[in-house]
């Protein structure tokens, strides 16, 4: 593979593994089993509407397909971390009234690895798209 293409591989391999921690996948877990299924091939979209933040995601007819957890597909990774105590203990702490909090530089860390993951695929799709 010439040096483009080890470039790309690379760069691949760090999407794949930034998209791991960002799904807050247990080293003994795989991606496969941790994520509920989502059938895109299902979906449906109204290419008519150009209604500003329209998305096929809120589609009425995408409702079912979406609904890939207990709280849905928007809830799934908040259930996971309220789930699993590794996660709470990384990202969620008792406030002194009994309530529950977000840790929040731990949140904000998360949110700054979303954009570098982003800008990491936005690269990709850049390089690879012809």
């Amino acid at each position: 593979m010439g040096d483009l293409g080890d470039f790309v591989a690379t760069q691949v391999k760090l999407a794949q593994r930034d998209l791991n921690e960002l799904l807050m996948l247990h080293p003994e877990e795989r991606r496969c089993e941790a994520i509920p299924l989502l059938r895109l091939y299902k979906m449906e979209d109204n290419h008519a509407n150009n209604q500003g933040g329209w998305s096929f995601l809120k589609d009425p007819r995408n409702a079912e397909i979406l609904q890939c957890g207990k709280s849905g597909a928007g809830q799934w990774l908040m259930d996971r971390i309220i789930e699993h105590e590794w996660l709470s203990d990384e990202f969620l702490s008792l406030a002194k009234s009994g309530r529950i909090k977000w840790q929040r530089k731990r949140v904000e860390q998360y949110f700054h690895d979303v954009d570098s993951f982003l800008e990491k695929l936005l690269l990709l799709v850049h390089i690879t798209s012809g």
